[in-house]
């Protein structure tokens, strides 16, 4: 599982990569895209394998905050 985040001006763009072996683990790449991008105002969506979308704030450490915690339970 591969995701990127950055600032573009007032806003942000984040994406997301699952590989094969994330995707028979349950991890689909629109859902987690969607969960992230809802946090600063935002949407997107894809694939099971990738997805990409954006927000209205550029706050990413919004985006990544308890990320760890929500994917894998840590």
């Amino acid at each position: 599982l591969v995701i990127l985040g950055a600032k573009m001006g007032e806003k942000a763009a984040v994406l997301c990569y699952a590989s094969p072996a994330a995707n028979e683990q349950g991890f689909k790449a629109g859902d987690v895209i969607r969960n992230l991008t809802a946090k600063v105002g935002g949407r997107g969506g894809g694939k099971q394998d990738y997805a990409m979308g954006g927000g209205k704030s550029a706050d990413l450490d919004t985006v990544f905050a308890g990320l760890e915690a929500e994917l894998f339970g840590v």
